[in-house]
Protein backbone atom coordinates (compact mmCIF):
# COMPACT_ATOMS: atom_id res chain seq x y z
CA UNK A 1 0.00 0.00 0.00
CA UNK A 2 2.87 2.17 0.81
CA UNK A 3 0.72 5.43 1.79
CA UNK A 4 2.50 8.26 4.16
CA UNK A 5 0.49 8.16 7.36
CA UNK A 6 1.18 11.16 10.65
CA UNK A 7 0.50 10.17 14.00
CA UNK A 8 -0.41 13.09 16.75
CA UNK A 9 -1.11 12.24 20.28
CA UNK A 10 -0.90 16.01 21.67
CA UNK A 11 -2.49 18.83 20.29
CA UNK A 12 0.25 21.28 18.60
CA UNK A 13 2.79 18.40 18.47
CA UNK A 14 5.12 17.75 15.61
CA UNK A 15 3.84 14.93 13.46
CA UNK A 16 5.25 11.80 13.73
CA UNK A 17 5.57 9.60 10.21
CA UNK A 18 5.26 6.83 9.07
CA UNK A 19 4.55 4.60 6.07
CA UNK A 20 1.51 2.28 6.13
CA UNK A 21 2.46 -1.28 4.93
CA UNK A 22 -1.08 -3.57 5.09
CA UNK A 23 -4.47 -3.19 6.20
CA UNK A 24 -5.35 -6.11 7.56
CA UNK A 25 -7.24 -8.28 10.08
CA UNK A 26 -8.81 -4.98 11.66
CA UNK A 27 -5.60 -3.39 11.72
CA UNK A 28 -3.04 -1.87 10.05
CA UNK A 29 0.53 -2.08 9.56
CA UNK A 30 3.07 1.12 10.02
CA UNK A 31 6.39 1.20 9.55
CA UNK A 32 7.92 3.96 11.75
CA UNK A 33 10.44 6.23 10.15
CA UNK A 34 12.22 7.63 13.05
CA UNK A 35 12.74 5.03 15.49
CA UNK A 36 13.30 7.49 17.85
CA UNK A 37 10.03 8.74 18.38
CA UNK A 38 8.91 4.75 18.46
CA UNK A 39 8.16 5.06 22.76
CA UNK A 40 6.08 7.91 22.64
CA UNK A 41 3.62 6.26 19.94
CA UNK A 42 3.68 3.04 21.84
CA UNK A 43 2.68 4.57 25.47
CA UNK A 44 -0.16 6.57 24.29
CA UNK A 45 -3.57 5.87 24.76
CA UNK A 46 -5.09 7.40 22.24
CA UNK A 47 -3.42 8.15 18.54
CA UNK A 48 -4.87 10.67 16.04
CA UNK A 49 -4.00 10.38 12.50
CA UNK A 50 -3.59 11.90 9.41
CA UNK A 51 -2.73 10.07 5.59
CA UNK A 52 -3.95 10.82 2.01
CA UNK A 53 -5.68 8.45 0.16
CA UNK A 54 -7.03 8.68 -3.83
CA UNK A 55 -6.14 12.72 -3.27
CA UNK A 56 -8.36 13.11 -0.55
CA UNK A 57 -7.16 13.59 3.03
CA UNK A 58 -8.63 11.27 6.17
CA UNK A 59 -8.48 11.46 9.94
CA UNK A 60 -9.17 8.93 12.38
CA UNK A 61 -8.32 8.20 15.70
CA UNK A 62 -6.71 4.51 16.57
CA UNK A 63 -4.27 3.04 19.08
CA UNK A 64 -1.36 0.76 19.70
CA UNK A 65 -1.52 -2.75 19.46
CA UNK A 66 1.44 -4.39 19.19
CA UNK A 67 4.18 -4.90 17.30
CA UNK A 68 4.05 -6.54 13.53
CA UNK A 69 6.37 -9.22 13.31
CA UNK A 70 5.56 -10.17 10.29
CA UNK A 71 7.78 -7.59 8.46
CA UNK A 72 11.54 -8.62 9.13
CA UNK A 73 14.16 -5.69 8.61
CA UNK A 74 11.54 -3.08 9.68
CA UNK A 75 10.48 -1.57 12.49
CA UNK A 76 6.27 -1.82 12.28
CA UNK A 77 3.91 -1.43 14.54
CA UNK A 78 0.13 -2.72 14.49
CA UNK A 79 -2.44 -0.14 14.42
CA UNK A 80 -6.31 -1.02 15.68
CA UNK A 81 -8.52 0.18 12.28
CA UNK A 82 -11.08 2.81 13.34
CA UNK A 83 -15.02 2.50 12.76
CA UNK A 84 -14.92 5.64 10.82
CA UNK A 85 -12.77 8.26 8.82
CA UNK A 86 -13.28 12.04 8.96
CA UNK A 87 -12.71 13.63 5.37
CA UNK A 88 -10.74 16.77 5.23
CA UNK A 89 -10.20 19.60 3.07
CA UNK A 90 -7.12 20.60 3.81
CA UNK A 91 -3.48 21.03 2.50
CA UNK A 92 -1.97 17.50 1.45
CA UNK A 93 1.18 18.05 3.63
CA UNK A 94 2.18 19.54 7.14
CA UNK A 95 3.87 22.68 6.43
CA UNK A 96 7.42 23.86 8.54
CA UNK A 97 7.71 27.32 8.65
CA UNK A 98 11.08 27.84 8.94
CA UNK A 99 12.97 30.24 11.59
CA UNK A 100 16.74 31.78 10.95
CA UNK A 101 18.44 29.62 12.90
CA UNK A 102 17.17 26.68 10.88
CA UNK A 103 17.28 28.15 7.04
CA UNK A 104 16.82 25.93 4.51
CA UNK A 105 18.53 27.26 0.66
CA UNK A 106 17.11 26.50 -2.95
CA UNK A 107 19.55 26.72 -5.66
CA UNK A 108 18.47 27.30 -9.38
CA UNK A 109 20.49 26.77 -12.67
CA UNK A 110 19.84 30.21 -14.39
CA UNK A 111 21.45 30.39 -18.15
CA UNK A 112 24.30 28.42 -17.33
CA UNK A 113 24.33 30.04 -13.39
CA UNK A 114 23.22 29.09 -10.05
CA UNK A 115 21.63 31.06 -8.20
CA UNK A 116 20.44 30.86 -4.38
CA UNK A 117 16.92 31.91 -3.55
CA UNK A 118 15.29 32.01 0.33
CA UNK A 119 12.47 29.28 1.24
CA UNK A 120 10.09 30.37 3.20
CA UNK A 121 8.76 26.85 4.11
CA UNK A 122 8.89 23.17 3.70
CA UNK A 123 6.77 20.44 3.42
CA UNK A 124 6.57 16.92 1.96
CA UNK A 125 4.36 18.47 -1.16
CA UNK A 126 7.36 21.64 -1.71
CA UNK A 127 8.64 24.11 -0.98
CA UNK A 128 7.75 27.89 -0.32
CA UNK A 129 10.37 30.22 -2.08
CA UNK A 130 10.90 34.08 -1.06
CA UNK A 131 11.72 36.97 -3.72
CA UNK A 132 11.96 36.86 -7.30
CA UNK A 133 14.85 35.61 -9.55
CA UNK A 134 16.24 38.32 -12.41
CA UNK A 135 15.17 37.49 -15.55
CA UNK A 136 12.75 35.01 -14.73
CA UNK A 137 9.17 34.84 -14.49
CA UNK A 138 7.99 32.50 -11.90
CA UNK A 139 4.51 31.95 -13.04
CA UNK A 140 2.48 28.52 -12.31
CA UNK A 141 3.00 25.76 -14.47
CA UNK A 142 6.86 26.45 -14.77
CA UNK A 143 9.01 23.78 -14.34
CA UNK A 144 12.66 24.72 -12.64
CA UNK A 145 14.61 21.60 -13.25
CA UNK A 146 17.78 20.42 -11.27
CA UNK A 147 17.09 22.60 -7.88
CA UNK A 148 19.22 22.00 -4.73
CA UNK A 149 17.53 21.72 -2.00
CA UNK A 150 19.81 22.42 0.98
CA UNK A 151 18.50 21.25 4.33
CA UNK A 152 20.07 22.82 7.47
CA UNK A 153 20.69 19.16 8.84
CA UNK A 154 23.10 18.94 6.06
CA UNK A 155 21.40 16.55 3.23
CA UNK A 156 20.57 18.02 0.05
CA UNK A 157 18.05 16.60 -2.27
CA UNK A 158 18.16 17.64 -6.02
CA UNK A 159 14.57 18.11 -7.61
CA UNK A 160 12.31 19.21 -10.00
CA UNK A 161 10.20 22.02 -8.80
CA UNK A 162 6.84 23.52 -10.71
CA UNK A 163 5.75 26.72 -9.72
CA UNK A 164 1.99 26.41 -8.45
CA UNK A 165 1.21 30.12 -6.90
CA UNK A 166 2.42 33.17 -5.85
CA UNK A 167 1.21 35.88 -2.60
CA UNK A 168 2.56 38.17 -1.01
CA UNK A 169 4.19 37.67 1.54
CA UNK A 170 5.69 39.85 4.87
CA UNK A 171 8.88 39.19 6.66
CA UNK A 172 9.46 39.10 10.48
CA UNK A 173 10.70 43.17 9.50
CA UNK A 174 7.65 44.00 8.01
CA UNK A 175 8.90 43.88 4.59
CA UNK A 176 6.90 42.41 2.00
CA UNK A 177 8.55 40.40 -0.67
CA UNK A 178 6.75 37.72 -2.81
CA UNK A 179 6.20 34.00 -1.44
CA UNK A 180 6.26 31.06 -4.76
CA UNK A 181 4.57 27.98 -4.04
CA UNK A 182 6.32 25.10 -5.45
CA UNK A 183 5.10 21.33 -5.69
CA UNK A 184 8.09 18.79 -6.04
CA UNK A 185 7.34 16.76 -9.14
CA UNK A 186 8.21 12.80 -8.32
CA UNK A 187 10.06 13.19 -5.46
CA UNK A 188 12.04 9.60 -4.33
CA UNK A 189 11.24 7.29 -1.49
CA UNK A 190 14.74 8.05 -0.54
CA UNK A 191 14.18 11.88 -0.67
CA UNK A 192 10.86 11.85 0.99
CA UNK A 193 12.28 9.83 3.38
CA UNK A 194 15.08 12.56 4.40
CA UNK A 195 12.57 15.18 4.56
CA UNK A 196 9.92 13.54 6.51
CA UNK A 197 12.59 12.87 9.14
CA UNK A 198 14.01 16.49 9.00
CA UNK A 199 10.48 17.57 9.64
CA UNK A 200 9.73 15.83 12.40
CA UNK A 201 13.03 16.67 14.05
CA UNK A 202 12.87 20.57 13.24
CA UNK A 203 9.46 20.82 13.99
CA UNK A 204 9.73 19.09 17.61
CA UNK A 205 13.01 21.11 18.10
CA UNK A 206 11.08 24.34 17.44
CA UNK A 207 7.82 23.24 19.55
Amino acid sequence: MDATLALFYAEGMAPIYGQIQTIRDASLSLEILDQMALPNVVDQQALHCLTRLSGQQLRFDTRFIGYDESAPGSLCIRLEMPCSFSYLQRRGAFRLDLIPRRPVSCFLSVKGDEIEISVADVSLGGVGLLGVIPGVALVPGLILKGARVELSSGNCLIVDLEVRSQADYFLKNGIKTIRTGTQFKALSPRDAQTLMRYINRVATQQS
